[in-house]
């Protein structure tokens, strides 16, 4: 037990001083340049253009 809550501790303090240097040197936070990262590249694969959709359904069906 005594084990898990070093290292449990020892975490937040090496997250703490990763999140500070990280802060320092970039304006955005390290969730919001990874989301638009991966997201980015992912965009086009989630098209929400439900006409663009029912128009491509209909020309498969004639």
């Amino acid at each position: 037990m005594k084990k898990l809550v070093v290292l449990f501790i020892a975490g937040i303090v090496v997250g703490y001083f990763y999140g500070f240097a990280d802060a320092k040197s970039h304006r955005d936070n390290v969730v919001r340049r990874v989301v638009a990262t991966v997201g980015g590249s992912n965009r086009s694969k989630l098209s929400n253009d439900v006409d663009a959709k029912v128009e491509a359904a209909e020309r498969g069906r004639n």
